[in-house]
C-alpha cells in the first residue's frame, strides 16, 4: 500500500507540474505548421467558380454505378428555351440550334463563345440555386418519365470529423471601450482546422491603445 500511495502522489504532482495552457497552445502551433504543409502540398480545387459554369464532379460513392438506357416518354423531354436561358446566364456556354439562331438576330446583347467541343444539340432540362453550405451539398438530377419533366434534389453533407482548413480574415474594428472611449484594431484570423463544428484559428490584433494580442481561437459554428 505504501508503494502505491508513493506512486499516486508522484503522478499528482507531475500533472500539477504541467503547464497545460503552453502544452495546448504547442499542440496547436504543431497542428497549424501541418495544415499549412497539407494546404501547400495538396491545394483544393476549386470546383465551383463565379466566372463560369463547368462540370461538377460526380458523387464517388455511386460513379460506378451501372448506366442503363431507358425509354424516352412519348410527349417527350420536357427542356427550358435555350435561347431564354442563355440571355440571363450569359456564361453558360449553349451553342447550336436555337442559340445559333438567336446569337444571328441578337448579336448585340452577345453571350460568351461556347466552349470547344460542346454538343450542338444540349438541352437545359432543369436549374438549381443551392444556398452556400460550408459542409458541401450532394445533388441528384431526377425526370419524370410520365410528364418528360426533370428535377434536381440537394441535400447537405454531413459535417467531417476533421478536415484542414485554409480560410483566412483581415480587418478592422472601432467603437466604444467599457470606459465609452473611442477605441478600434486591427485583426487577422486564420482557420486551419475544423473538428466537427468546432473551427481551431490562429488570431492576432492590434488596437489602438497600443496592445497587440496573438492568440489562439476555437470557435463553434452552428
Amino acid at each position: 500500500m505504501g508503494l502505491l500511495t508513493k506512486l499516486r502522489n508522484r503522478l499528482t504532482t507531475e500533472r500539477q507540474q504541467i503547464d497545460w495552457g503552453r502544452t495546448a497552445l504547442l499542440v496547436a502551433l504543431i497542428l497549424a505548421v501541418f495544415a499549412a504543409l497539407w494546404q501547400w502540398a495538396m491545394p483544393e480545387i476549386r470546383t465551383i467558380t463565379s466566372i463560369e459554369f463547368r462540370a461538377v464532379p460526380q458523387i464517388h460513392r455511386v460513379e460506378s454505378v451501372k448506366r442503363v438506357n431507358v425509354p424516352c416518354p412519348e410527349s417527350g423531354i420536357v427542356v427550358l428555351d435555350k435561347a431564354a436561358v442563355a440571355k440571363k446566364m450569359p456564361l453558360l456556354g449553349l451553342s447550336g440550334g436555337d442559340i445559333t439562331a438567336w446569337q444571328k438576330q441578337d448579336r448585340e446583347e452577345g453571350i460568351s463563345p461556347a466552349p470547344a467541343g460542346t454538343q450542338p444539340n444540349t438541352q437545359v432540362t432543369a436549374t438549381a440555386d443551392i444556398p452556400q453550405s460550408d459542409n458541401g451539398v450532394e445533388i441528384v438530377s431526377l425526370i419524370d418519365l410520365q410528364t418528360g419533366e426533370s428535377q434536381i434534389v440537394a441535400k447537405e453533407k454531413a459535417a467531417p470529423w476533421f478536415q484542414f482548413r485554409n480560410d483566412a480574415a483581415a480587418g478592422i474594428r472601432y467603437g466604444l471601450n467599457q470606459r465609452l472611449e473611442n477605441s478600434g484594431s486591427v485583426y487577422g484570423r486564420w482557420d486551419f482546422l475544423r473538428v466537427k463544428d468546432v473551427y481551431l484559428s490562429g488570431n492576432v490584433d492590434v488596437t489602438t491603445g497600443g496592445d497587440a494580442h496573438l492568440q489562439l481561437g476555437a470557435e463553434y459554428r452552428w
